[in-house]
């Protein structure tokens, strides 16, 4: 899955998810953007963690919820610094408070459409001109399977990913006569920080605890989901577009007990 010559920015890639996917895109020789909106030395860990595979990268910091023009200004500068730009990660999100939708604060509903869907409609519009000039690009956007699953108390979470996954379709209708492939990555929980969270709240202090409990005895890692973006780059993924991908371990129907 030779990735040479290619430039991606992955946004939010500072740590988790993010991180994985900058890590397993530079594996396999492209060059990486890393975007970071505040966590500056959480971005230059990941920083030097790339050059360490022996590829150029470098950071961008913009919060691609403020607005567009900020987050098109982020986009043209990484083409500029690295003469073109081939893919696009909208990996930069936030964790959703679990409140019903009685309770719920609507700053938070606005706050995670903000983040999760105009976050990668500004770095999608800001990409789509620079992708249309190489001879094909790649969006990937990250959803969730919470989509599929709807939980409650999920309400801002599931509708912001919800209106991701509608937006990378019609995308990749737009653009295939471009030569963009878009595709989605549904993650199941994964073993981040975010992750980590879910099982504390379930009295799990240890996140091996629950390995028992997850499919393949694992939990799904950043790398499982980068693996499948860098396929989807690769020539062996250029006749795919417009997926919507699980990388969940199969149907996420399991959960540990709370303790």
């Amino acid at each position: 899955m030779d990735l040479k010559d290619k430039v991606a920015l992955v946004t939010g890639a500072g740590r988790g998810i993010g991180r994985g996917v900058a890590l397993c895109l530079a594996r396999e020789g492209a060059a990486v953007a890393i975007n970071y909106r505040e966590n500056r030395q959480a971005a230059e860990e990941t920083l030097w963690e790339v050059r360490g595979l022996g590829v150029r990268a470098e950071l961008f910091q913009a919060d691609v919820a403020e607005g567009y023009a900020p987050v098109q200004q982020m986009v043209d500068a990484v083409a500029a610094t690295f003469g073109q730009l081939d893919i696009l990660v909208n990996n930069a999100g936030q964790r959703s408070p679990q409140d019903s939708v009685c309770d719920s604060n609507p700053e938070d509903m606005r706050r995670l459409l903000d983040t999760h869907f105009f976050g990668s409609y500004h770095c999608t519009k800001a990409a789509i001109p620079h992708l249309r000039k190489r001879e094909r690009g790649d969006i990937l956007f990250i959803s969730s399977i919470a989509t599929a699953q709807r939980p409650a108390n999920r309400a801002p979470y599931v509708v912001a990913k919800s209106a991701v996954e509608a937006f990378a379709d019609v995308v990749a209708k737009e653009e295939r006569p471009n030569g963009i492939r878009v595709n989605t990555i549904l993650a199941g929980i994964v073993e981040t920080e975010w992750g980590e969270t879910i099982f504390r709240e379930r009295g799990y202090d240890d996140v091996a605890a629950v390995y028992e409990y997850a499919p393949f005895g694992r939990l799904c890692r950043p790398e499982d989901i980068g693996n499948v973006i860098a396929f989807l780059c690769s020539d062996r993924g250029a006749y795919l577009t417009g997926a919507a991908i699980a990388v969940s371990g199969g149907p996420n129907d399991w959960m540990p007990p709370r303790r």
